[in-house]
């Protein structure tokens, strides 16, 4: 009875790994990534493109929970509009193992809200600076430099009376 328990554990642990791996699916390796913000950017790239498999990854935005890929090797993640959507999404997609990035290429497009004085949608541009602009630093209380108001500024602000293209916000600590 022994020798046949032994013998069926034996046989059952050399099968694992093979049972276990059948139900894994080989990473999908896309070519190109495609990056969008939201919805309008997404659709002509989706129907162009004809993005039909759906490959849903946890960790995604609720509101685009899924991938998008054609049979030419490219994808598209829609990541939600704002830095925190786009830095979780974008994380969540590098660390699932349904895809092999290690070779793909990148493709962030948006529409960036051109001024239309400046251009038009399809414009192409490249910025000569990054910044978290939607996140406000204070200015305010203790650590004020004298002279400062109650104030929050935008982020790389130059400081009192100097606004960035982003300019500063008069709003009380």
């Amino acid at each position: 009875m022994k020798a046949l328990t032994r013998l069926s554990m034996a046989v059952g642990l050399a099968l694992l790994p093979h049972l276990v791996l059948a139900d894994t699916a080989a990473p999908i390796k896309p070519k190109v990534m495609l990056i969008t913000m939201f919805a309008p950017e997404a659709q002509t790239w989706i129907d162009r493109l004809q993005l039909k498999q759906e490959v849903r990854v946890p960790g995604l935005s609720a509101e685009y929970p899924v991938i998008r890929c054609n049979t030419q090797d490219v994808c598209l993640l829609v990541t939600g509009m704002g830095q925190t959507n786009a830095a979780a999404s974008t994380l969540a997609l590098a660390l699932s193992p349904k895809f092999d990035l290690r070779q793909s290429y990148f493709l962030i497009a948006g529409i960036a809200g051109i001024n239309p004085k400046h251009g038009t949608i399809g414009t192409a541009a490249w910025a000569h600076y990054l910044g978290g602009v939607r996140h406000p630093v204070g200015a305010g209380f203790a650590g004020r430099p004298e002279g400062v108001a109650n104030r929050l500024y935008r982020h790389q602000h130059q400081g009192p009376q100097r606004k960035t293209a982003v300019g500063l916000q008069d709003r009380s600590v």
